[in-house]
């Protein structure tokens, strides 16, 4: 009986040892992130283009969008002019992006160079950074800036293993305003 309950016990740490996820590599694993900062900041300066973008493709790039975020992400937006800042879910955030043409004839995003904190873990294989991204938006209507700000926005990129492909692969979570300055 005591040799069956030591083999069960070894048996159960053996399969155990062998489901853990590896543990992430930072350098590794920053350079991912960055790069799916550099993936969201696409989608936002294709989906807000009032000239070039038909609807069809909005729609489109919006649903890619969404691939990257995981289920209930919201988006905080802020307005320098009422010093408001709305949270928005994530895919209702990006159709409000898509749909800035009827307030302006020309948008333009630019942004800084973005950054990514360390890795924290929130948990048993569960790991989460917080990214940077700082993005100045400027509305034309007939040539002339309506409006222009310059927000700096914090992001969640959670970490996620897939076994199956041996691989880390990093879902958008929350994204908050930090602060708006510069408007115009």
């Amino acid at each position: 009986m005591k040799h069956n309950f030591i083999f069960v016990l070894f048996i159960t740490l053996a399969s155990s040892l062998q489901a853990q996820e590896p543990i992430p590599n930072d350098e590794k694993i920053i350079e991912i992130a960055r790069g799916e900062l550099e993936i969201l900041e696409r989608y936002i300066t294709i989906i807000s283009d009032v000239s070039e973008t038909s609807y069809t493709v909005k729609q489109d790039m919006i649903d890619g969008a969404m691939e990257h975020f995981r289920p209930g992400s919201k988006i905080q937006k802020s307005n320098c002019r009422t010093r408001q800042v709305e949270t928005l879910e994530a895919r209702t955030y990006f159709e409000h992006l898509a749909d800035l043409g009827h307030k302006y004839d020309t948008i333009r995003i630019n942004f800084l160079p973005n950054s990514v904190g360390e890795i924290i873990s929130t948990g048993y294989n569960k790991y989460k950074l917080i990214g940077e991204i700082k993005q100045k938006f400027i509305g034309y209507m007939n040539g002339v800036v309506k409006y222009s700000d310059t927000t700096f926005k914090d992001v969640e990129l959670f970490l996620q293993y897939n076994a199956e492909f041996d691989e880390w692969r990093i879902l958008i979570g929350n994204i908050s305003v930090k602060f708006t300055s510069k408007c115009k």
